[in-house]
Order: C-alpha cells, then sequence, then structure tokens
C-alpha cells in the first residue's frame, strides 16, 4: 500500500526521495567502515554535538545533491510531456524541443520527437489538400446534374 502511494507522487520528489536516501545510507556505511578503520572513531559513541556535524555534513550536501540530479533528470521529461501535449491537439509546430542538450541520449529522443512532429504536420497538411480537392470534385459533377435536371 505505501509503495503504490509512493509511485503516485510527482515524478520529481519521487527521485529527490530516493537520492536523498541513497546518499544517506551511503553516508551511514561510510560512517561505519570509516569506525573500521580508524580507531580514533567510534561511530557508535559519538556525542550529541559531534552527531549535529555528522547530520549537517550529510544531508545538507545530500539534499543539494538531489535536487539537482532530480532537476537534471526530470526536466527534459517535462518538456517532452509538455510537446507531447502540443501534439496531441494538434498545434504542431509552436512548441518544438532543443535538439542541443548535453545528453545524447536525450537529444536521440528529441530529434525524432521533432521530426516526428514534421511528418505530422505535413501528413495533416496533405489531407486538408486531398479533403479540399475531394469536395470541389464531388461538387462539380452535382452541379453539373442539378443543371442539367432543371433545364
Amino acid at each position: 500500500m505505501a509503495i503504490k502511494k509512493f509511485l503516485q507522487i510527482h515524478l520529481y520528489w519521487r527521485t529527490f526521495i530516493l537520492l536523498v536516501i541513497l546518499q544517506l545510507v551511503s553516508t551511514l556505511v561510510w560512517m561505519l567502515v570509516y569506525s573500521t578503520i580508524n580507531p580514533n572513531f567510534s561511530f557508535f559513541f559519538i556525542s550529541n554535538r559531534d552527531w549535529l556535524y555528522w547530520l549537517a555534513v550529510s544531508i545538507v550536501p545530500s539534499l543539494l545533491g538531489a535536487a539537482v540530479i532530480a532537476d537534471l533528470v526530470n526536466k527534459p521529461l517535462e518538456l517532452l510531456s509538455i510537446a507531447a501535449n502540443c501534439v496531441r491537439n494538434g498545434d504542431f509546430s509552436t512548441f518544438r524541443l532543443d535538439e542541443n542538450v548535453n545528453i545524447a541520449e536525450i537529444q536521440n529522443v528529441y530529434r525524432g520527437f521533432n521530426k516526428m512532429s514534421d511528418q505530422l504536420s505535413k501528413i495533416e497538411t496533405n489531407r486538408t489538400v486531398m479533403l479540399a480537392g475531394i469536395s470541389h470534385d464531388i461538387r462539380t459533377p452535382l452541379a453539373r446534374l442539378r443543371l442539367e435536371s432543371e433545364l
């Protein structure tokens, strides 16, 4: 039940929470390993004031790093979602994705999406022209028949 609720959280916050947990666990593991290597450091007998320092050293960078990484991961997905909504609404050209991004995989996805959007725009234009031509071709014989029947 808790996992289902967690999966319903916005992607940014899900990524943020998982990164914070991962970084905090890695910090605790590092403290345990360091306490076995350094005989002067005892993880289990840290004074109250030292706990505050360890928490500040581990939590603040974890939160900042998780925020930066979550933003780097989720920003391209958010832009792709906005562009997909524009294409779904039939607006093919107003929202173009910038293909000059640093991550090669995202660059390929953006390039493919823009090509798909261009092709859909061409298909829509061709369909409109074809329907206009068909309606004109149908109207001309009907007008001729109507004129002949009136005479």
